[in-house]
């Protein structure tokens, strides 16, 4: 069974990690910038619903031959469409995404759907969403297996701060970071990220810190329901991170600071940022962090400055900027 996992630009080298660390039987068919094609069984594909680096998943239907007689390609619509009758319930509303399919054919999928399957088509997101994509040479038909909701609206979110980090790019932080046992999020706004760490990992504790008292009190309604599980390992102190005192040691800093668009001084607070790390993270400490990639040179003249060096950087896109999303070690 083919499967799409749709995520952000530049992560789909994250999703292939994540499929790996949650021993998802699996092989690549192609890969893309933004996508990743896998081959997975019928028993395999609703684990891929755990994934927490993707937006949307979509297994395949079916699939017919591209061909330019159209009699014969609503024949075959026609008879796949009776195939899936039982599975797509009468009068619902659906909604169907296309990727590559010319606007004529595009007609035709629609007109054969809509007549056999007798249902509703509708723009909005409705009771299921199909895709038809043409992939290696073939016209195929998909199903979103999220579709009564997105994989990256996520079900624990009851409030959301400004500005707040998109969870799928969360969840592509805590894979860069890896496990570890005491966790630190300084800036922790709505808690996307440590829900997002304590649900990838387990660490002994996360600590959560933010100058908001808004934030933070508005966003417990997120660990709520994120789970007691998840709870329980959160711990929450609200100030200025500068000048806060902790007394743990950070094996792992996780975070979304920052990133440069309303301080006219990037280099001095960047410089501030990495003297507490320095302060509070064990020797073999792993960072990771997002960099919008205007202030990313000054970033990295003033980790090297502090002693952390770049093991890796990934380029994607958040808020309509260009980000790096950056893993950064400590140097011996």
């Amino acid at each position: 069974m083919l499967a799409v996992l749709e995520t952000m630009p530049g992560l789909s080298r994250l999703v292939q990690e994540e499929l790996k660390n949650r021993n998802i039987s699996h092989s690549i068919v192609y890969r893309e910038d933004h996508c990743l094609y896998i081959d997975v069984t019928p028993d395999t594909a609703p684990l891929l619903r755990k994934l927490q680096t993707v937006n949307y998943v979509e297994v395949q239907l079916f699939e017919v031959d591209y061909t330019r007689d159209v009699k014969t390609l609503r024949q075959e619509l026609r008879k796949k469409f009776r195939e899936i009758r039982d599975f797509i319930r009468e009068g619902s509303l659906v909604t169907f995404r296309f990727y590559e399919i010319s606007r004529r054919l595009q007609r035709v999928i629609l007109r054969e759907a809509e007549r056999v399957l007798k249902c509703k088509l509708v723009k909005a997101r409705g009771d299921y969403v199909l895709s038809a994509r043409f992939l290696f040479r073939r016209i195929r038909i998909f199903l979103d297996i999220g579709t009564f909701q997105p994989l990256y609206r996520r079900w624990y979110t009851r409030y959301k701060s400004r500005a707040s980090l998109h969870p799928v790019l969360a969840a592509a932080l805590c894979l860069l970071a890896g496990p570890g046992d005491f966790v630190i999020d300084p800036f922790a706004g709505s808690y996307t990220i440590p829900i997002e760490y304590c649900r990838m990992w387990n660490p002994r504790k996360f600590t959560c810190i933010d100058i908001s008292y808004e934030f933070l009190s508005k966003g417990k309604a997120n660990l709520g329901a994120a789970g007691e599980h998840i709870q329980e390992r959160v711990d929450v102190l609200c100030g200025d991170f500068f000048r806060i005192s902790v007394r743990d040691r950070y094996d792992r800093i996780v975070t979304d600071p920052p990133r440069g668009l309303r301080l006219e001084l990037t280099e001095d607070f960047y410089s501030r940022m990495f003297s507490k790390f320095r302060e509070i993270c064990t020797d073999d400490v792993v960072i990771a962090m997002p960099v919008f990639k205007r202030t990313y040179n000054a970033f990295l003249r003033t980790c090297e400055k502090h002693g952390f060096k770049l093991v890796d950087s990934i380029e994607t896109v958040q808020g309509g900027y260009r980000t790096l999303l950056v893993k950064l070690k400590l140097v011996h």
